[in-house]
């Protein structure tokens, strides 16, 4: 009997420990879902692109180093938004021709800079264009810091 006493309660500790591996896993899994919420919806604030608060950070960064009123200021988030809007998704851009879409992006952005320069006055536009010169000469050959090309993750 004492043998069979010892079983019962061998087989009564196997459960348990299955038991507790389950509740554990589920916890595992529960905290991996808490933890990735704050992500998610920061994710969403920022939108499918990513972009956040952008708009604002050009801005604030141009108002610094330009001192822009506040309608100059208007004017480029306008620009700005307008921008965002006008771009293609990330899904919708053909990368089968890259040259084009090179050449497409050049024309959007030499396209942005005169819009920018007709809302700066000339002091302001020569500390701009000095401003994207110095950025573009870190830039180097397209790619960033890291070694990667500009645009990836």
């Amino acid at each position: 009997m004492t043998q069979h006493t010892n079983q019962t309660h061998e087989t009564a500790r196997q459960r348990t420990a299955v038991t507790l591996r389950r509740a554990l896993g589920t916890a595992a899994v529960a905290l991996a879902g808490l933890l990735a919420l704050p992500q998610a919806a920061e994710a969403q604030t920022r939108g499918p692109r990513g972009d956040g608060d952008r708009t604002e950070q050009r801005v604030a960064h141009l108002d610094e180093a330009l001192d822009l009123s506040d309608a100059q200021a208007t004017q480029l988030r306008t620009l700005f938004e307008a921008q965002k809007a006008g771009r293609p998704e990330r899904g919708e851009r053909d990368s089968a021709d890259r040259e084009a879409t090179r050449a497409q992006r050049e024309a959007r952005r030499a396209e942005m800079d005169r819009q920018i320069g007709a809302v700066l006055t000339p002091a302001q536009l020569e500390r701009y264009q000095a401003l994207r010169a110095s950025r573009e000469g870190r830039r180097g050959d397209g790619r960033r810091g890291d070694g990667r090309r500009n645009g990836n993750r």
